[in-house]
């Protein structure tokens, strides 16, 4: 038995579905888990009487509900209310309570459009992909057309996150309305990978030729490909995917097999972080 993880109260029978983060909670761990994780997404709102009734009865933790239910009385902020379960629980790091307790109380002080702004680039870099571009676009939608800034950088976001979905042609019109605001140099190296994913090659190539700063701009994006091409070929991944490939056309299947399996294994052990949960009443 490895990565032993003795947690604190009873696992729930009924999980609780917590609305304002669209996710179904069944532990004290998961719920310190999503706290932290979600910090940019929290408000006080998150914290209500059917959750902290929850945590009393379905987590037997009868003590720390009534905790919470006074301070919660008391006009507790998010962060003082997350704070008390994370403390609590000690599922977390020190300083991952001191990084959630920061942000939760900074984002209390925050206007609409910079709480929205940070929400949205949490939702990007935690790859919640969908929900970060429906938040730049309400935000775009939102702010008014005089500040163009706020709008190039809106767009260049939304370009990142279609290109990380794969949706090429979405990515180059945002980053091509971006770069037509700010005439940035990097926006439209952007626009042209974006361009270099969505074309063949016969129609990239008419495309730059017909344009000299796309040209000379795009020798900057093959230098980084080729450049990334190389790393990527001494990378470790590259080395096992070549070791799978000669088992394979070597015929040894056994061996092609096993070795499949034991990355697997890696990957899940990686997801899973803990592999056995014992729990503390």
């Amino acid at each position: 038995m490895t990565n032993l993880m003795l947690c604190t109260g009873a696992y729930a029978v009924h999980p609780f579905d917590w609305e304002q983060i669209e996710t179904r909670v069944h532990s004290m761990e998961e719920l310190c888990f999503y706290i932290v994780r979600n910090r940019y997404l929290l408000t006080r709102d998150a914290f209500t009487q059917e959750l902290f009734d929850w945590i009393g009865t379905e987590c037997a933790l009868p003590e720390l509900s009534r905790s919470l239910l006074k301070r919660y009385g008391a006009r507790a902020s998010a962060a003082e209310l997350a704070v008390t379960i994370l403390e609590y629980v000690r599922f977390n790091s020190p300083e991952e309570i001191a990084e959630t307790k920061r942000v939760l109380k900074e984002s209390a002080e925050m206007d609409v459009y910079e709480k929205s702004l940070a929400r949205a680039d949490f939702l990007m870099e935690n790859q919640h992909f969908h929900q970060a571009i429906d938040a730049y676009e309400d935000l775009r939608r939102s702010t008014p057309e005089p500040d163009a800034d706020k709008h190039a950088y809106l767009l260049y976001c939304e370009g990142v996150m279609n290109a990380r979905m794969f949706q090429f042609a979405q990515a180059a019109e945002c980053f091509r309305s971006s770069y037509e605001i700010t005439r940035d140099a990097e926006t439209y190296v952007n626009y042209l990978a974006a361009l270099r994913m969505q074309m063949t090659e016969k129609e990239y190539l008419d495309y730059i030729s017909d344009d000299p700063k796309g040209y000379q701009l795009s020798m900057t994006l093959e230098e980084r490909i080729s450049r990334a091409e190389e790393e990527y070929g001494l990378s470790d991944g590259y080395r096992r995917i070549r070791h799978l490939k000669t088992l394979k056309n070597e015929g040894k299947s056994k061996e092609y097999y096993e070795a499949v399996a034991g990355i697997v294994r890696e990957l899940k052990d990686d997801y899973r972080g803990t592999k056995d949960v014992l729990v503390r009443n």
